[in-house]
This record gives structure tokens, sequence and C-alpha cells, in this order.
């Protein structure tokens, strides 16, 4: 890079930069059957208790529902035919279309020229379904054949239609035709559309200019037909109505354009009234449009008609169906149409009732429906025509009311005791009421009472009339709410005698019951078995009710007592009757013994005792009492059996009766009879349940637990385990153990049975189990286990040892021993309160005791637990991180179990004053030589004690580091300089108490700042004044703390420089604190006032000025010294430099002297700038508190000439090993050599010394 300097500008050029030692300035984006009898609905079946209904009726006619009267309004009359049709049939024109005349033509004649051409025309047509979208066009067919009609010329069919499918719509091309055209001679002639047909699938119906009410979706407008003059195109006339684009029905699948005739045509040729209809007679003209023709396509329907047979309309829609239901959208072309419901058989409408008929498809209802066919399944159904003949029509014939009267009947009945005793009617009481249901109105219409005549008792049932409509309306009425009361001795009548009965078996036969018929007809349904008077339970005890049954049309469902003129008119009107006495059989209730094991299952019982002994109720007021004491035990078939309790009734409860000689009242409700419980003697059989109870209170999962027990017995004293049984887990997160059972013959020997060597082995997560609660629980309290002493003679235990009887201590790790105990009389028969028996034959009666668990026994389990400690190197222990305590115990919950930390440790902390750095960690109670670093301690646990984690921290030391950096290098005398001192914590410990101060090698030059403004990292900065006292003694930079990693600003405001030119001062400053004193420094050199200085990036930093005041004019050449003043190099005791800075290596410096100048006057190119050898200093650190100014040489002597020819000063490499060099010229070697007699007097003369500093490779 070149540079250059000189006093006057600067230019940059072929990456030379030249630099004016005056400015400085560097440069650089989803059969009806008629029933001939009546049938029932059986309500109850024969001695049940809660007996079930019946039902009656003359045929299985639930598939005929009896619906509910209509009430009918003007509305939902239905109409005799069909309402006008949606859509329109046959529209024709029975007008021709009139030839318009046209006044401002004139004669045609003027105009022929024989024939006209009626233009071709594409005509756009759109169909649109009911939901307002197109319809596919390509389902459209649309044909025609295009016709003329000439008085003299040709006549006949000049082409066809042509169509095509354009995205939405049917295109139809109608071609150009030629017609005569001649008033003169008459001829002219007719043309437009014929046979046209137009097609479209079957199920749409004929399309329509207007929406139908069908339609739902959006309306179009109506194509605007208007009458074209050939040739000239003027619109004489205009129709917005639609009509000329109606179609017409041909056959019932096919339609046609609306057709119409000239009027002048004599031969009334008809064509397609709105597409291309033309004319030459008159005005030549034909009919168009342009707009868009759109067909609004209704689907075709299946549409219900309702009348009578008559035929008349209905008065409502029958029961089911409405006006939506009447009509079925038709929607697709092979479409199989089905009722939507089966039409009820009959229904009503107020007070007229109607039956169905059947039904007939077809276009019109015949005129007279009885001479028709008529299909009589009620859901209709048929294969769709697209005939118009889809229509479906319904026919019901109307059926008038009718009355009968069902006779009164008295009935009678009689009651036989087990001896064949009549019992007296008095003690017998019977109610009951009368019923009717017409209209599906169920009606109470008296109550009867029995009447006691002789030793019988009679019930009178009045006549009933009643009023109905065979099969429709039907009505019944009998006997409802029987009610038969007897004595509580006795258990229900029946009809025919029980095992007790000791009387007659001829004397009271069953009555014969029968169905009768109003109108004398044979009896029918002769039953003689009895069931249909037979008795059931009531509610209220000790009453009873009759067979009960309903009539199956009856949609109340009413049941009536079925042999009491139970009457109906579903047919023709019956009633179920009897003509005999009823007799019911009266047995005594009575109380039997039973005798019976736990399960239920009989025993045998000693002598004084009979299994199923029965003793007779035979008052209403009875007790009942044992008729001897029950013995405790007894031995019988080699069998031992203890007394276990008794209870009254069928149902055994929880707690029995313990009193051996039962007595109670009776209750006379069937639940009379006595079981007493025996249980056999035998060992062993309970079970015992064992329940683990977690901290939390509740209950363990027991699978974990394993609980074994042997079990031994001894005989003679010689003991043998017979076996080692162990706990399963049950129900309710429990384990039971199930002692075996051991059935012994006994003997007079005394000898041993139960369980030993019990062992509880808990999973490996807890470290014990309890007996007793724990110190520190704080769950749910279980029940305490005792003890269960039964001493197999009934006497008391009193010799038994004390509780606790199922405290287990510990054998073996994870392993528990349940506490065994001796028998006094055998010391050496030890054995657990699992189960312990001994059993000796003693006379007639077994002596001995036997104990087992009272309830559940229930263990207390307490957890491991992993204990976190925190200490430092030396094991003591210290405050642990926040977060963290000292100490924490965390549950072990699961074998195996993955100890985590809850959370990462910190690698650094403070507690308090100090600060601790991470080591590591380890697991168990001894440190090893290396420790984990990972920051989360997890490690399997070992279930040993030794899975405890200890982490280690160190105390750390807080260090720091200080720079000082200057806001300026070069300043002016008196300028303020702001310092920035930047304090980095390098350690992990917050830096504390921090005081800023001046070294003592502060320099006088820079002076006290005004203010420190301190700023951490990411903060707002705080100022602390300062003051000079403040200043020597030290800023305490009070509550500023630097934590680990950050740092810290400080900024020393406003230090007043002072000093001499050129003069470098440096500050050095000292930070104290938590920390070892850290100290920085930074400089600023002043402004050299003769010549100045700048700071560039490359090239000169100060050039010298030479000023060599007045000279006089001599006669010879003369050489002139520099100025001395004090504003000049201090009146020459300072000299003048060049300082430059470089940045390669390689550099060399000229320099060169321009003709100095006047402003009229020049001084000669002879003249010279001596300036002698120049002494060469480079710098080290330049500008900065450690600076370095070395001598490295001279220069040879310069001499520039005024020339302007540049002269070597420095050559390359002469100087190496720095980057800022200075050059000093001695101020006495300058010398301004002027030749003789050369300048002007008054002038000043002024010339520019350019330094050219060349760098690079």
């Amino acid at each position: 890079m070149n540079q250059k300097r000189n006093r006057l500008f600067a230019i940059a050029l072929c990456g030379s930069l030249l630099i004016s030692s005056l400015n400085g300035i560097p440069a650089v984006a989803e059969t009806i059957n008629a029933p001939n009898i009546t049938q029932e609905k059986p309500q109850e079946e024969p001695q049940t208790d809660a007996p079930p209904e019946s039902s009656e009726s003359g045929a299985p006619l639930r598939g005929l529902p009896v619906i509910p009267p209509i009430t009918t309004t003007v509305a939902e009359a239905q109409p005799e035919e069909p309402p006008v049709a949606e859509v329109s049939e046959n529209v024709q024109l029975d007008q021709p279309v009139p030839l318009m005349p046209d006044s401002q033509q004139g004669s045609k004649r003027e105009n022929r020229a024989g024939t006209v051409a009626v233009p071709a025309k594409t005509y756009k047509l759109a169909f649109i379904d009911e939901a307002g979208n197109y319809i596919d066009p390509a389902k459209v067919t649309i044909t025609g054949d295009v016709m003329k009609v000439e008085a003299q010329g040709t006549s006949g069919k000049v082409g066809e239609v042509v169509t095509s499918n354009v995205g939405n719509l049917k295109e139809m091309t109608v071609p150009t035709v030629m017609l005569a055209d001649d008033d003169s001679t008459g001829n002219t002639g007719y043309s437009g559309v014929q046979n046209s047909q137009i097609r479209l699938p079957d199920y749409y119906d004929l399309p329509q200019i207007s929406p139908t009410s069908y339609h739902t979706g959006t309306t179009f407008p109506i194509a605007q037909s208007k009458r074209v003059s050939v040739p000239n195109n003027e619109v004489t006339e205009i129709d917005e109505s639609g009509i000329r684009f109606k179609l017409a029905r041909t056959i019932p699948k096919q339609y046609e354009f609306t057709t119409t005739a000239w009027n002048s045509d004599v031969s009334k040729t008809k064509f397609a009234y709105g597409f291309s209809l033309a004319t030459t007679s008159g005005v030549n003209a034909y009919y168009t449009t342009d707009d868009t023709v759109y067909y609004y396509v209704p689907n075709r329907r299946v549409n219900i008609y309702y009348s009578t047979m008559v035929p008349s309309a209905l008065p409502a829609y029958p029961t089911g169906y409405n006006a939506s239901l009447s009509k079925t959208v038709v929607d697709s072309d092979n479409f199989h149409y089905k009722a939507p419901k089966a039409f009820p058989a009959s229904y009503s409408s107020g007070n007229r009732h109607f039956q169905f008929k059947g039904w007939y498809k077809g276009s019109a209802r015949p005129a007279d429906p009885k001479a028709v066919k008529l299909e009589t399944s009620l859901t209709p159904e048929f294969d769709v025509t697209y005939d118009n003949a889809d229509n479906l029509y319904v026919f019901y014939d109307e059926v008038d009311e009718m009355t009968t009267t069902i006779p009164e009947v008295t009935y009678k009945f009689g009651f036989v005791d087990e001896k064949g005793a009549l019992v007296a009617p008095t003690n017998v009481d019977i109610q009951a009421n009368l019923t009717t249901v017409e209209d599906k109105v169920v009606q109470k219409v008296g109550a009867i009472t029995g009447a006691n005549v002789g030793n019988l008792k009679q019930l009178t049932v009045p006549s009933q009339t009643l009023t109905y409509v065979p099969k429709i309306k039907v009505a019944s009425s009998g006997v409802t709410d029987f009610r038969l009361t007897i004595p509580k001795r006795y258990k229900i009548p029946t009809v025919t005698p029980g095992s007790f009965y000791t009387g007659s078996t001829t004397a009271y036969p069953l009555a014969t019951t029968l169905l009768r018929h109003i109108s004398g007809q044979a009896d029918e349904r002769i039953t003689t078995d009895g069931t249909r008077y037979s008795l059931y339970n009531l509610p209220t005890p000790h009453s009873y009710r009759m067979y009960r049954s309903s009539w199956q049309p009856d949609v109340t469902n009413t049941g009536f007592s079925a042999t009491l003129n139970m009457a109906t008119t579903e047919i023709y009107p019956a009633y179920f009757t009897t003509d005999n006495t009823m007799y019911y059989f009266l047995e005594n209730r009575r109380v039997t013994e039973h005798y019976v094991d736990e399960a239920g299952a009989e025993v045998p019982m000693p002598t004084g005792f009979t299994q199923g002994n029965q003793t007779v109720i035979d008052s209403d007021t009875y007790h009942f009492k044992l008729a001897k004491e029950l013995p405790f035990s007894y031995f019988l078939n080699n069998k031992a059996y203890r007394f276990k309790g008794w209870y009254k009734g069928k149902t055994k409860p929880e707690l029995l009766e313990t009193s051996r000689t039962p007595e109670y009242d009776t209750t006379f409700d069937d639940n009379d009879d006595l079981t007493v419980v025996y249980e056999e003697i035998k060992y062993g059989g309970n079970t015992v349940t064992f329940g683990f109870v977690g901290e939390d209170g509740q209950l363990l999962q027991p699978t974990g637990f394993q609980v074994t027990t042997d079990i031994v017995e001894t005989i003679d004293g010689l003991s043998t385990v017979l076996s080692n049984v162990s706990a399963v887990d049950s129900t309710g997160n429990v384990k039971t153990l199930t002692i075996p059972q051991k059935e012994y013959v006994l003997t007079p020997q005394m000898n041993f049975y139960g369980t030993k060597n019990s062992l509880i082995t808990i999973p490996r997560q807890y470290q014990e189990i309890s007996f007793t609660k724990p110190a520190n629980y704080q769950g749910l309290d279980y029940p305490v286990a005792g003890r269960v002493e039964n001493m197999f003679s009934g006497n008391l235990y009193v010799e038994g040892a004390q509780p606790p009887y199922f405290s287990a201590s510990k054998v073996k790790a994870n392993q528990y021993k349940i506490i065994e105990f001796h028998w006094k009389e055998e010391p050496t028969q030890s054995f657990s309160s699992l189960y312990k028996a001994t059993l000796i034959r003693s006379s007639v009666a077994p002596t001995g005791v036997e104990m087992y668990p009272n309830k559940p026994i229930y263990y207390y389990a307490t957890n491991r637990r992993v204990t976190e400690n925190f200490v430092d190197k030396s094991g003591a222990k210290i405050t642990p991180p926040q977060g963290f305590t000292q100490g924490n115990q965390v549950t072990v919950t699961s074998d195996p179990f993955t100890y985590t930390a809850s959370k990462a440790l910190p690698s650094v902390y403070a507690a308090g004053a100090k600060t601790y750095k991470f080591v590591g960690w380890y697991k168990g109670t001894t440190k090893p030589t290396t420790l984990k670093t990972t920051a989360t301690p997890n490690y399997l646990v070992d279930f040993d004690d030794n899975d405890d984690m200890t982490a280690v921290y160190e105390e750390e030391t807080p260090t720091a580091a200080l720079t000082l950096t200057s806001t300026n290098r070069v300043v002016n005398n008196d300028d303020s300089v702001d310092w920035v001192a930047t304090l980095k914590n390098t350690s992990l410990a917050p830096l504390k108490t921090l005081t800023v101060k001046p070294a003592t090698t502060w320099p006088a030059g820079i002076g006290t700042p005004t203010s420190l403004s301190v700023q951490l990292d990411g903060q707002a900065p705080k100022i602390y004044p300062v003051t000079a006292t403040t200043w020597s003694e030290g800023i305490s930079l009070t509550g500023l703390e630097i934590p680990a990693g950050q740092t810290a600003n400080v900024t020393l405001v406003g230090t007043k420089i002072s000093g001499t030119s050129d003069q470098r001062l440096t500050a050095t400053l000292d930070v104290t604190g938590n920390f070892a004193t850290v100290s920085a420094a930074d400089a600023v050199r002043l402004t050299d006032t003769t010549q100045g200085t700048i700071t560039p990036t490359e090239g000169f930093i100060s050039v010298p000025t030479f000023d060599f005041g007045k000279m006089n004019i001599a006669s010879k050449t003369q050489q002139s010294g520099l100025k001395k003043a004090a504003d000049y190099y201090e009146n020459g005791t300072r000299n003048p430099y060049l300082r430059i800075k470089k940045n390669q290596p390689n550099w060399q410096m000229t320099a060169q002297l321009s003709q100095p100048k006047a402003t009229t006057d020049s001084l000669p190119t002879a003249t010279r700038l001596l300036l002698g050898p120049a002494n060469v200093s480079s710098f080290t650190n330049y500008n900065e508190a450690t600076e370095q100014i070395k001598a490295v040489g001279k220069t040879s002597s310069l001499s520039l000439t005024a020339n302007n020819v540049a002269t070597s000063v420095v050559a390359n490499q002469q100087f190496t090993g720095s980057d800022v060099y200075q050059l000093d010229f001695t101020f006495e070697n300058i010398k301004l050599e002027v030749p003789a007699n050369q300048g002007t007097k008054g002038q000043q003369y002024n010339a520019a010394v350019t330094w050219n500093l060349v760098t690079g490779p």
C-alpha cells in the first residue's frame, strides 16, 4: 500500500492512499283369521307363590293391534281422488301463432330474392333436480326432425337437431333452413322442429318451466323468447312466461316440446314453439332465445289415497300414517315400493270404526272397489312401472257398534280341613271388585262380598251390559281384586287334598269350568283340573287371590278371576264360569325340625331327636318349644359332633342362637321351621387371613410376601411333619392359608395337631414387619387378631397364654418366624397359634381344645430408605444445596428399585458466605477413592443397608481478572476521559465486598473521576459518586455481587487529563474484595500541540511542520534555520518528528518537496530542504500502559530539492520488528537553502513536503 502525506490534500488511487497532514481523512444488505273361539292370555301357572298373568282371546290377534281413537280435523280428511298433479300434462296451444305484420317493413316483393335462410341456432338446455342440482346432460336424450312446408316448393324433412353435452348443459343445434319467399306467387313456407322426443331416467317425471313444490334448490331465470325478423334480426316480440318452452308427455316415459302452427298455414302443420319456429308468410321471422332454458325435473312419487268400500273418503289417516308417509319418492329406474309401515287391521276415528279390506295399485281409484281384486297384505309392496299407474289406493270397511248382557251368576265355595270336615264359613272372608274394560278404559263398577249359606260361602256376580264392535272395539268384564282370607294356622288352600288329609276322597269333587256363549251355542274350553280357580299368595299375609287371566286384545292387560264371569266381546260375547261348588282343602301349618352341619347337610342325631320331626300348629297364637335340651357334643358312628347353634326359618343368619332348648312364637309365614347346626369335630380346616399394611395405611399387594408353615402331629409323644403349606393371594389384597383338616379315630390318649415353624418372607424393599404398630405409623388402625379357644366339652378355657399371639421375630434377612407356645402338660410340644389342638375321648363326650385366630392377622411393613447425605472432602456434613435436605430419605418402593436423585446436583452453590463446588458422589457407607461425577445420582439399590447416597463438595475460592481501557487513546490537554475497567469472575464463587481504588502509581496528570458507573451483564448500570477523598481511600461498590462467570463493567467517568505535548499517562487501577487484589492499567497520549497526532489504522500518526520564519534576500546562496518560538517546538527544545504505523513487515518511505510559491512569486526549484540524518526509534505496545520506545538506528542525511522529485528516506527492510516507528529530525540541523538573490520582499512562500509510505509484500 502506498500512502502519501502532505500539508494540502488527500487522494486515493490504484491502491495508494494519500493522507493530508492537515486533516487526515482515510477512506472505505339405514290374514286376518276369523276365529270361532275366544282365546285368553294365561297369566298364572298353578302352585306358584308369585303367579304370572294370562290372557284370553278368540284368536292369536296380537298381529291386529287395537289403536287408540284419533281426533280428526278438517286438515286430516283424505281426498277420494288424487289431487291435481304436481306436473303439467300435454300442454298444447289451442291457438296457432298469428302472423305479426311489420308496419315498418313495406312491400316484401321489393326485398325478396325467392328464398330466405332461417339461421342455424344452438340452444342451451339445463335440467335441474329437486335439490337444485344439475342433472348430468348425458342422462338426457333429445331428438327431433327439422321440417319445412312450402306452398309451391319442396316440403318435408330437411335435417335433424344435433345435441351435445357441454358442462352441465345440453346443447341442441337446429340447422339452417332455406324457405321459399315469394308473396307475389304465394310461394311462402314454414319450418321448425317436429317429432321431438325428450327422454330422462324413468324415475324422473315431466320437466317443468317453473319450480315444483318439491324443489328446494336455486330458482333460475325463465328464458326470454323472442320473435326475430329475417334477415335484419330485428326483435319484434318478447315473451317472458316460458310457455313456449314447455314440455308435454307423449307416452309415460317420453316428452316433446310444446307445438303450435302458424295462423296463415292452411295445413296447420305444428312445430316446436320456442325453438326456430319460422315463417316467410308476411314478415319473415322465427322464434328463438339466447338464454339458457331451465327445466325443473321432479321425481316420480308413489301416492297413497284412502277410502271406504262405498266408496267415500276416510275421516282420518289410518293409525300410524300421515301426509308425509303417504308420499314416497321414486329415486331409481328399478324402484321397488314398500309401504313405510303396516296398515292397521282396524282403527277408529271418533265414534266411527273401520276394518281393513285391501289395496289396489293403478292410475285411478276403482269406481267399485268390490268389483276388482284387492290385495290384502297389510304392508303393500310392488315394482314401480313408471307409467303413471303407480298410485296406491287403500280401502277400509266401516263397522257398526253393538251391545250384549253378561248374566248374573252365584258361585259357591266350601273349605275342608285335614280330617275331611267342612270348616265353618264364618272363619273365611271373600271380597272382590267388579270391573269393565270398554274402549280401552278400565272402570270399577262395583264391589261384592261373600255370604255364609250353611257350611258354604257364596259370592254373587251381578249382570253386566257391554258395548262393543267385534274385533275393533272389544269390551270385557269380570271380577278383579279377588281376596280370600283364612285363619293363620292354615297354609294356602288347594283344589286337591294334601299329604296330611285323612277324610273322604269323593265328597268334594273338582269343579268343572267352561266358556259359555251368550248366543246359546255349546260350551267350550271345558276343564276339570281346578286350575282356573286355584289360589295364589297376595302381599297381605293369609290372603289369597284366584287364578287370574286377561283377554288378549285388551291393551290394558286387565287381569280377571278366571272362573268368575270373565267375559269378552272380541268376536261374539262369551264368559268363563262354573256350575259346581268350588272346594278348597285346608292344611295346618307345622314346625319341622332339621339337624344339619355348617354346609346344610343333614347329620345323625343321638336318641331323643328325630330328623324332620313335625309339630302341628293348631292355633293362631302358637308358641313352639323343643321337647328336650340339645347336647353340646356327642359321639355317633365313630364321629364327634359339637353344637354350633340354631335358627328359625329358611335362611341361616350370620349369628346362630346358642340356647340349647330352642323356643319361639310362630309367625305363620312358612318361616317357622327349626334348624339346628352341629359340626363334626376335626383338626384344622380353618383358613387364616394375613394382611400386610403399608406405611400409608393401605393393604399392600400380597404377591411379594410368602407365608409358610409346617403341619405337625404328635401321637404318643412322636412328632411328625405331615406337610408344609403356603398362603395364597386372595381377594382384597390379603393372603389366606388353609390348615389341612385331619380326622382321627379318638382314643383315650392325648394327641396334638397344629402349625409349627410358621415363617413370613417379606419383599426386599421392606426393612421389617411388626405385629404391633410402629411408633411413627400414622395410617388406619387395623384390628388386632386374638385367639379362638374352643373347648370340645363346651367349658371355658382358662389356662391359655396371654397375647400377643402372632408377633414375629427376624430369623434372617427378610424372613420372620411367628411366635410358638408349648402345652403346659407337654412342654416339648410347641405350636404357633395359626392352629393348635388336642383332643381326647372321655366317656361319651370329647374333651380338649383347639385354637386359631379370631380375625385376620395384620403386620405393619416398614420400607427401606435411601438417605441423602451432603459432606465436604473431610466427611463433615455441610449445608446442602437449595432444594435438597441433609438426611432426606427416599422410600424404596419396589424390587428392583432404582434410586434417582430428585434433581441434578448443582456444580456449585452458595450457602451463607460459603460457595461449594461439586466433587462427586458415592453409594454406601464407605467413601471410595474415585467418586462418581454424574450430576443426577442414579443406581440400583442392593437392599443390604448399604444404599445411602453421599454427595461430596469442596469450598470454592473466589478469583477475578481485571482489564482497564481508556475510551480515547489520544486526547487534548484538559480533556476528560472515561476509563472502562472490566472485572470478570473467573471462579465458581461470587465476587463480593468489592472496592475500586487508584494504584499508588496513579499519575497526577489523570484526575479524579466524577463518578463510577457499574453495570453487571444484562442489568441496568448503578452510579457511585466519587470525591477526591473517597477516590484515594477507594470506592466501595456496595450491594454489588458478581456471580460466577459473569462480568461487571466499572466506568471511571470524567477523569481530566493534563500534561505536556505527546506525553503518555498510564492509569493503574486496583480492585479488592473476597479475592486476591487484581490490578490493570491503560494509557492515554496527549496531542502534540505543534504538529498534531492522529490514530490511523495504517499510515502517518504525526508529521512535522517546517516554519523558517523570515529570511533575508541575499546576493549569495544562503541557509536558514527553523524559527524559534514558544509555540513552535518550544523554542527549539523539541525536535520535529515523523511517526508512522504500518501492518506489513515490508515498508519503505520517500519524501519530496514542491516548489515554494508566494502570491506573485516563487522560489527556484534549486531550493533545498536540508533535514540531516534522522534518529529512528521503534514502539512496542504503542499508546498502551506498557508502551516502550527503542532506538533502532539512523537514516542517511536527507536533502529534498524543490523539484518534487522523491528522495528515499527509509529503504525496504531497513527497520523491522515493529509496527510503529518515529523519525526524529534534530531541530538545529534543519535548514532551508535558497539560491542567491531569490525572493521578493514581503512575500510569504509555501511549499509541501510529501511523505510517501509504501507497504506490502
